[in-house]
């Protein structure tokens, strides 16, 4: 690791403290022989921002770190593959594009399950009126927290998720 340090003064009065480069006491942004390149470089990114937000915007994208955000992106991909000529490739990519959507579901899907559970499971009512399984609240002959149906603890003389008593011998439930 290189001990040289940029000999530039930033505007804020620090020193710049990047790599200089091989032949000079100054880093890539600060050395008068790649000023132009340096200028380039800051006009390109700049460009690049602007056009990240415009296609944003154009795209009406919304954070990716959301299910709803991944599935607009799904949405764009296949609305452009569809616009392609027919070809494998465009198969490919229908096909990927579904198969992206299918986990998509099923990750929303685990989500809200797991909510529900939680919420079950720290005396919440799922909905007033809906429950997460039967359409209905949660069951009044379910154990305390179970949702209609499902047992909180499985082969232990509570209700399997069929609602027998599984300590009970198979067919005298």
């Amino acid at each position: 690791m290189s001990s040289r340090r940029c000999s530039a003064i930033r505007a804020d009065g620090r020193a710049c403290g990047a790599v200089p480069l091989r032949d000079g006491p100054a880093c890539f942004w600060h050395s008068a022989e790649t000023a132009e390149d340096a200028a380039k470089a800051r006009r390109l990114g700049g460009l690049r921002r602007r056009r990240e937000k415009a296609v944003a915007g154009a795209y009406d994208l919304v954070a990716f770190d959301s299910i709803p955000g991944l599935r607009r992106i799904i949405e764009i991909a296949a609305l452009d593959a569809l616009d392609l000529d027919n070809s494998p490739a465009r198969s490919r990519v229908l096909i990927a594009c579904v198969f992206a959507a299918l986990r998509l579901n099923l990750a929303g899907d685990l989500e809200a399950r797991v909510a529900a559970l939680e919420g079950a499971l720290a005396g919440e009512s799922l909905t007033p009126g809906r429950g997460y399984l039967d359409g209905g609240g949660a069951d009044a002959s379910a154990p305390e927290g179970a949702l209609a149906g499902e047992s909180l603890t499985p082969g232990r003389g509570d209700l399997d998720p069929g609602g027998a008593d599984a300590s009970a011998p198979e067919g005298q439930a």
